[in-house]
């Protein structure tokens, strides 16, 4: 398989043209036998010219590109059998392909606004090397329409492999892997190399799920879509697990009154002070879980991010209620484990204002479900996130004194664009008692 990176984001399901303010990361490409079936035009071509141009990106902004016009020696799929223009980007952060002038290649390619677009996200080559490629495309005429075959490996993340497994995490054995498609459901147990296989499979679209085992968690979606375009093609699909490890505890005063909205975080010793991206906010009783823990040692606290120059936001807190490092209780975490740390104890001396705001939309409607956050004037999130209910309320806590704006996000994927949303932001202020009500305006 090839993997490619740039600097800008691609789809495979849509042209792979420069998106302006936005990096671009090639997704690893599947082999040659899926690919072929996924791109619109597939064939062998030798480069006779390349001329710039412009076009409109999928937001109607025109991008220079450049048109590269191919002698087509091999025409494999929807490809015309004399000579193709195929339009890519100029290279660098656009995912364009660095074609040259009299190189032979094999090109995948999708059609785009009527032209055959393509980048370096694709399995696009030089024919010396696609051997594998030109290999599947030249004798696909002898295949026989068999079915199609759709296999995988699942892998744990938190593990690294001793054995010199590829991606260098170990598989996963005893996984129960099921594969929907409109002919019937197949089932499939992983065994010790983790791999899983269906053959036989006619074209459409199937569905692939996997039901981890106890104290694991899938790190995909539920449910993955598989299009099989024809009965001689692959489709590849590897799963990722990782261990349900689970901290929970109760954030109170030192009278043992429950503190609600405050961020915990749990913090690997070895990375401390930077927080790994575990945490949790505490809910009306003071009550937290922190899910999906890998195996470690961890601090627990409130206030443990810093600023990217790793000076501090405010005073950190550590369980069961210190200030001082190493003072800090620290909770060792086997895999799946679940571990109740007990009460972290704010001291009389640390106070936490209940922050309100609303999220409205542009037009003034609430924005219910808008994820909120606090950050530092470095511009480091700091707290949250916390959710904005029906009317687009919100409540955060804070430590008294601390210097932060709030931003909040309100997503709105589309068939196109998973990460899609409606975002804004507050002025800075300290978090104090008197601090009104937050407005903030997502548009």
């Amino acid at each position: 398989m090839m993997l490619r990176r740039a600097v800008i984001v691609a789809s495979f399901g849509a042209a792979l043209a420069a998106r302006p303010a936005y990096a671009c990361t090639c997704m690893q490409s599947g082999p040659a036998c899926e690919e072929f079936w996924k791109v619109d035009a597939v064939f062998v071509g030798r480069v006779l010219a390349i001329d710039a141009t412009t076009a409109d990106d999928e937001r109607s902004v025109p991008q220079r590109k450049r048109l590269v016009h191919f002698e087509v020696i091999e025409p494999y799929r929807n490809a015309a059998p004399l000579q193709e223009d195929v339009l890519t980007g100029m290279g660098g952060g656009d995912c364009g392909y660095d074609f040259k002038v009299d190189e032979t290649y094999i090109v995948y390619a999708y059609r785009s606004g009527g032209r055959l677009t393509t980048g370096i996200c694709s399995r696009t080559e030089t024919i010396g090397k696609a051997s594998i490629d030109l290999l599947y495309a030249r004798t696909l005429s002898n295949r026989t329409d068999a079915g199609a075959i759709v296999s995988g490996i699942v892998r744990n993340r938190d593990l690294k492999s001793a054995d010199g497994n590829a991606n260098g995490r170990p598989p996963v054995a005893g996984v129960n892997v099921r594969l929907t498609c409109a002919a019937g459901s197949y089932h499939r147990i992983t065994g010790r190399d983790g791999a899983f296989a269906f053959d036989g499979l006619p074209a459409g679209t199937c569905t692939l799920e996997a039901t981890p085992p106890a104290g694991m968690y899938s790190l995909g979606p539920p449910r993955e879509s598989i299009a099989i375009g024809d009965g001689r093609a692959c489709a590849q699909k590897d799963l990722w697990f990782g261990f349900d490890g689970r901290v929970s505890g109760r954030f109170v005063d030192a009278d043992r009154n429950p503190i609600a909205g405050v961020t915990i975080d749990l913090v690997t010793f070895a990375a401390r002070p930077d927080p790994d991206g575990l945490s949790a906010v505490t809910n009306d009783d003071g009550a937290y879980e922190i899910a999906h823990v890998p195996p470690g040692t961890y601090l627990v606290g409130a206030n443990l991010r810093t600023e990217f120059d790793r000076k501090p936001i405010a005073a950190p807190l550590y369980l069961p209620g210190v200030a001082v490092l190493g003072d800090a209780a620290r909770i060792a975490l086997g895999g799946g484990e679940r571990v109740d740390a007990g009460d972290l104890i704010a001291p009389a001396e640390r106070t936490f204002i209940h922050v309100m705001g609303r999220v409205l939309m542009a037009d003034g409607a609430p924005a219910a479900g808008a994820k909120v956050t606090a950050n530092s004037e470095g511009n480091r999130t700091f707290a949250g996130p916390v959710v904005a209910d029906a009317d687009g309320m919100f409540v955060i806590a804070l430590p008294a004194g601390v210097r932060v704006w709030l931003s909040a996000w309100l997503p709105r994927p589309t068939a196109r664009e998973s990460w899609a949303g409606v975002g804004g932001k507050s002025d800075l202020f300290t978090a104090t008692v008197s601090t009104p009500l937050v407005p903030i305006t997502v548009r």
